[in-house]
């Protein structure tokens, strides 16, 4: 083998530590671990060379040529980031993401997943070639109000792999509100006749809420229109919309409505939400034309009959709603100061012909030893002959003329509602209590004269007596001119006395 000397540094290449690769490359050269290299041939002997990207030059062989490039792995998605927004509990949302292979040989792709609810579905394979791309859709499913935060992942041979989308989205459910356009009181329906009230339903959430139907719960409630669906074909209502329903009330017998409602069930926080309804049905009144006063107090002391008196009051009497026979109202008095009166009219004027005056009354704990729940003598004396009913010691009593007629009194409870009439029919005057009559018939020939007016809660005549203060409350107050209803035994009203 030749011998290795070492030679000038501007003569010979000068090798660094690479020299140990450069010769597994070129196994015919050789050279000496000095400071200055020097290659030789093992058939030519002593020769100079430069090695250019690795490879060696040779004067006495052959270049090999250039290197083939390294492949490279490399993938990317087309968004980083998918936001699904609010999204009704139950409901789906899908957004769409791009996989592209942007190296220069095949990608190997595993399966891509998703966090908790969200679904993917992908025509990604298991390789995916340079320059090409695959599709997938993820599908948001929320089964609770919460947020889901969460990722999609995309694994493969790529540098940097997986690859990850942040995925973000809320699951969310309806809210609404249900209300009366007017009124949720169908006031007093005469039997074969009907009212209507009207509602409506709101969607106040910021998703749309499904499955919205309207419903009632009694046999005399229908609806009558309707734009919030059936249970047999529910509606979906729109976040921020509103539907409507108009419920009909028919009674066909003498009722009051009880734990009735109209309700709008939905996919919504809160459903069913719902409306009480209150009314009640009158029999039609073969009388209604002699009916010269009648106080529902549901609201205001108006007379509901022909005559349309006013009535002034004094203290706090009022038709509130602390108690009531029927509807939500009654005229309370408070034992004290309040009275109501009204006008005088000659509807009062019952001379010597027929008449029914009637109430209910609630007596509460702590009465007058004597009160007035009504007299005709607002204006005039004890002498005058006017019809009066009013507690005494814990009884209902007619007064007439300055006396009270033999056994016309009734034992009656403390805090509880009465019906009390005094009904005169050709001379003969009846006096009745919860429809009981009390006492024997009274021969009642009274004139009652022309024209009176009517007090209620205080005696008429205080020039002479005592005020009287009635403490409780009085309802449906009904006077009718010309005709004895009661002659006898009967069952009291079931429902507020019905409109003339």
């Amino acid at each position: 083998m030749t011998s290795q000397k070492p030679i000038a540094p501007s003569r010979f290449f000068r090798l660094t530590a690479l020299a140990a690769a450069i010769l597994a490359l070129a196994p015919n050269f050789s050279f000496a671990a000095s400071p200055a290299y020097e290659f030789h041939h093992a058939a030519k002997g002593l020769k100079t060379g430069t090695l250019a990207g690795g490879t060696p030059s040779d004067s006495g062989g052959q270049n090999p040529g250039p290197s083939t490039p390294m492949p490279t792995y490399t993938a990317t998605v087309s968004t980083n980031s998918l936001a699904f927004g609010s999204l009704r509990v139950g409901g789906t949302k899908d957004l769409g993401v791009s996989l592209l292979n942007t190296g220069t040989d095949v990608l190997t792709l595993a399966v891509p997943t998703v966090s908790s609810g969200y679904v993917i579905t992908t025509n990604c394979g298991v390789t995916l070639a340079p320059g090409n791309s695959c599709d997938s859709a993820i599908q948001f499913r929320p089964t609770a109000v919460q947020e889901y935060p969460g990722t999609a992942t995309f694994g493969s041979n790529a540098v940097g792999s997986p690859l990850q989308v942040a995925l973000t989205g809320a699951g969310a459910m309806a809210t609404g509100t249900l209300t009366a356009d007017t009124s949720s009181d169908f006031g007093i329906v005469n039997t074969g006749q009907s009212a209507q009230r009207s509602f409506t339903f709101k969607n106040t959430g910021t998703v749309s809420a499904p499955q919205t139907y309207a419903q009632v719960n009694k046999a005399e409630l229908s609806i009558a229109t309707n734009t919030c669906g059936t249970s047999a074909a529910p509606v979906e209502v729109a976040a921020g919309a509103t539907c409507t329903v108009t419920v009909k009330y028919a009674p066909t017998a003498q009722s009051t409505l009880t734990g009735a409602s109209v309700s709008v069930a939905s996919q919504a926080t809160g459903s069913p939400f719902s409306v009480v309804l209150t009314g009640s049905a009158g029999v039609v009144d073969a009388a209604s034309a002699s009916v010269t006063f009648l106080l529902h107090a549901e609201g205001s002391l108006s007379d509901a009959s022909s005559s349309r008196l006013t009535m002034s009051t004094t203290g706090t009497a009022s038709a509130g709603t602390k108690r009531s026979r029927f509807g939500t109202g009654a005229l309370q008095l408070d034992g004290s100061t309040a009275t109501a009166v009204t006008t005088v009219t000659n509807g009062f004027g019952f001379g010597k012909g027929d008449f029914t005056i009637e109430a209910w009354v609630y007596l509460e704990d702590g009465q007058p030893a004597n009160s007035t729940v009504m007299d005709f003598r607002a204006s005039g004396y004890f002498s005058q002959s006017k019809p009066t009913i009013f507690s005494f010691a814990g009884k209902l009593q007619y007064y007439t003329n300055g006396g009270v007629p033999a056994s016309m009194s009734a034992n009656v409870t403390s805090n509880a509602w009465h019906h009390v009439a005094y009904s005169r029919s050709a001379g003969v005057g009846r006096f009745f209590v919860d429809g009981a009559q009390a006492g024997s018939n009274f021969a009642d020939g009274n004139d009652y004269g022309a024209s009176s007016d009517l007090i209620l809660g205080q005696v008429g005549d205080v020039r002479n007596y005592a005020p009287g203060y009635f403490k409780g409350s009085i309802d449906e107050v009904r006077v009718t001119k010309g005709v004895g209803r009661y002659l006898s035994n009967f069952a009291v009203p079931a429902a507020a006395f019905p409109n003339p």
